[in-house]
C-alpha cells in the first residue's frame, strides 16, 4: 500500500491557479515530483544536497514551471526546504532531529495501534501480516530499498485501519520523513530482521486486543533505533482504555 496522497494547506490555497493548469502540465509537475522524490529516497540526491531547477530541466528537458510547481509540492512534505530563486535543500537530521521525529512517531503509532484494536477487524490485521511477510522476505533477499518500503507500509497501514483521518494525515507527512531517514541511514541485516520481528509482535498483540502489551512492543521496537529513554517520558504513556474509565 502506498502511503496517502492529499491535499495540503498551502495546495489548496493555490487551487485556483492548479485548476488553471492544463492535463499536460499536471502530468508533468507529476513526473517531475516522482523524478526528484525517487532521487532522494534512492540517495541519488542526498541529505543537504541542493535541488535546482536548471538541474532537473537538464535531465528531463523540460520548461522550468512545472518543475518549480514539483519542488514547491515537495517542500510542503517537509523532505525539503526551498530558498526562494536559488534552490531547494533536502533536510538534514541532526542527532536532536532524529530523537524528536522517533518520539512523535512513537506517540502515534501508539495511538494507531490502540485505536486499531477498537477499529480493526481480523481481516485487517491479516494485511499488516502479508505486509510482514513482504516485508521479511524483501530483507532476507538483501533488498533494503524494498524492505524499508514495507516497513512503512506496515505503520501507515495501521493508521488506515485506526480510521482516524487526522491521524492518517500526520503520519503521512511523519513518514515521508521516516523513510527518508531510514533510506540515509546504514543498518545491518540484522537489525532489520529484529525490527521485522517486532512487527509480528504487535500484530499478535492485536488479535489478542491485549492494549498495553501493543504499546510494549511499539516501545520496545522504536526506541532503540532512536536511542530514546522512555523512561523519562513516564507521563506520556496513557492507555485509552484508562482514559474512558
Amino acid at each position: 500500500m502506498a502511503c496517502l496522497t492529499r491535499l495540503t494547506i498551502n495546495e489548496f490555497a493555490d487551487g485556483v491557479a492548479v485548476k488553471q493548469m492544463s492535463e499536460k502540465s499536471k502530468n508533468l509537475v507529476s513526473q517531475v515530483y516522482d523524478y526528484v522524490m525517487n532521487m532522494i529516497m534512492s540517495k541519488q540526491i542526498k541529505c543537504g544536497e541542493r535541488i535546482t531547477e536548471t538541474m532537473i530541466a537538464k535531465k528531463l528537458n523540460i520548461s522550468r514551471t512545472p518543475i518549480r510547481e514539483a519542488l514547491r509540492l515537495i517542500a510542503n512534505t517537509g523532505i525539503t526546504k526551498i530558498y526562494p530563486k536559488r534552490f531547494a535543500e533536502v533536510i538534514t537530521f541532526s542527532e536532536q532531529d532524529i530523537k524528536d521525529l522517533g518520539f512523535v512517531r512513537i506517540m502515534l503509532d501508539t495511538i494507531a495501534a490502540q485505536l486499531a484494536i477498537v477499529n480493526g477487524s481480523n481481516a485487517d490485521f491479516a494485511k499488516l501480516k502479508e505486509i510482514t511477510d513482504s516485508c521479511l522476505s524483501s530483507a532476507k533477499d538483501g533488498d533494503a530499498a524494498r524492505s524499508i518500503d514495507l516497513d512503512c507500509d506496515f505503520h501507515m497501514t495501521l493508521s488506515y485501519i485506526a480510521g482516524n483521518p487526522f491521524l492518517i494525515d500526520m503520519q503521512t507527512d511523519l513518514y515521508l520523513k521516516v523513510k527518508l531517514l531510514l533510506n540515509t541511514t546504514e543498518r545491518e541485516q540484522k537489525d532489520a530482521m529484529k525490527s521485522i520481528e517486532y512487527h509480528y509482535e504487535i500484530i499478535d498483540r492485536l488479535y489478542k486486543r491485549d492494549v498495553d502489551s501493543v504499546i510494549k512492543a511499539i516501545y520496545e521496537h522504536l526506541t532503540a533505533f532512536y536511542k530514546i529513554d522512555m523512561q523519562q517520558y513516564k507521563t506520556f504513556h496513557f492507555n485509552i482504555n484508562d482514559i474512558a474509565k
